[in-house]
């Protein structure tokens, strides 16, 4: 069984989700937290200089949202067909471009305004996606169960 080791900082963020992926197949893994203020300090020695990463028997992968495709196709949690993986790396994305420019410095008026403008369209063209199905994937789970809950 492959040694797994997820670096990230010390709160949920992008690293999340991974943790959701290797808690949800029962596989261990190492959960490497790194404090907000000691990553200058550490972040020449990450590819890109970005985190999270993956370290999968002692070789270093990144990004993401490749770390939990990977890991949603070992774990069956992939679309059935190549149609269904297009749609679901298409609501993905377009989750992670909401995530993306959200105002993270946490400054209440910034919050509120990003809230109000670019939350409602994307909540609703989620909303359309799901249509009257249980999973975005129709009959079935997908990684967008764990996308859904972190």
């Amino acid at each position: 069984m492959p040694n797994y080791k997820l670096t990230y900082f010390n709160f949920k963020g992008r690293g999340e989700i991974i943790r959701y992926l290797l808690k949800y197949t029962n596989t261990e893994f190492v959960d490497n937290r790194i404090e907000f203020n000691d990553w200058a300090a550490h972040k020449a020695s990450y590819p890109y200089g970005k985190l999270p990463v993956l370290e999968i028997d002692g070789t270093v992968y990144c990004q993401s949202l490749a770390i939990g495709r990977y890991l949603a196709k070992k774990a069956g949690l992939a679309g059935k067909s190549e149609l269904d993986d297009l749609r679901i790396d298409a609501i993905i994305d377009t989750i992670d471009d909401f995530v993306s420019v959200f105002p993270w410095t946490g400054e209440e008026k910034a919050v509120k305004e990003y809230m109000e403008k670019s939350a409602p369209p994307v909540l609703s063209g989620l909303e359309k996606e799901l249509g009257n199905n249980k999973w975005f994937t129709g009959d079935y789970v997908s990684i967008l169960l764990i996308v859904r809950v972190s």
